[in-house]
């Protein structure tokens, strides 16, 4: 097995490039770390497109990845540390080889959607990793907001919609974790609301200009009150029925 490392230059290059030779074939891992990349270079696409099977991406600043459906060999791709918060970055990109994904130490907030989209874009990923962002629960850094019983629920939630996969975060899903997933796991999203500052409906806001109370000076004087007695007695037409019981009939 020979193991080669190339040094590229600084003029849109990966950092290294390391080529396995496996009999007649080759597999190659290309790295384009730390270059405040916001989407996969061209010449990378172009020069890699039918040899690179894995791609690392860590510590750029990722907004799209366009270009993924070209690298029909792409079987690994890591996105850590990238910043991300919005599912827009799986938009445009399909890849129907890529088996592992890793996006620990991102920004994305809402899980369901963050699901979805992984599964459309790539639906037979197996090796799934999301350590480090806040729709993960994370009982270590944060024992104050989530428990083991959140981190439970939100596996079963994942397995339950990705059907391929086979280890998550750093725990291969069991077979018995799986049945379970089926049976409730698309119940064990947890909705949390979103803390920020309130704004009441439009409909409950006071016109402006109105005060329900008076805005003038405060009459002083004593005000007038009676009370007593009333004797009433009904004289109308109905609802009469009553006045044909006598004592007796009590």
């Amino acid at each position: 097995m020979n193991i080669e490392y190339a040094r590229l230059g600084s003029d849109g290059d990966p950092r290294y490039v390391m080529g396995q030779e496996k009999e007649t074939k080759v597999d190659l891992t290309v790295g384009y770390i730390d270059h405040g990349a916001t989407r996969i270079p061209d010449w990378l696409v172009s020069q890699y497109s039918s040899s690179v099977e894995i791609l690392d991406l860590s510590w750029n600043r990722i907004s799209t990845l366009s270009g993924v459906e070209s690298l029909v060999r792409l079987r690994e791709l890591i996105l850590d540390s990238n910043d991300i918060s919005v599912v827009r970055v799986f938009a445009d990109c399909y890849s129907s080889t890529l088996r592992t994904l890793s996006l620990n130490k991102n920004r994305f907030e809402n899980l369901q959607e963050l699901v979805s989209s992984v599964k459309d874009a790539f639906p037979k990923v197996k090796f799934l990793s999301l350590l480090g962002n806040p729709c993960v629960p994370d009982q270590l850094t944060r024992p104050d907001i989530d428990d083991q019983d959140d981190y439970t629920r939100y596996r079963l939630f994942v397995v339950s919609q990705l059907s391929y996969l086979e280890f998550l975060d750093s725990t291969p899903v069991s077979a018995k974790e799986r049945s379970k997933a089926r049976q409730i796991g698309r119940y064990q999203l947890v909705a949390k609301p979103r803390i920020g500052n309130y704004r009441p409906d439009a409909n409950d806001e006071l016109p402006r200009g109105f005060s329900p109370l008076p805005t003038g000076e405060v009459d002083d004087r004593p005000s007038k009150s009676a009370f007593g007695t009333l004797k009433y007695r009904y004289t109308g037409r109905h609802s009469e029925g009553n006045r044909f019981i006598r004592d007796t009939q009590l």
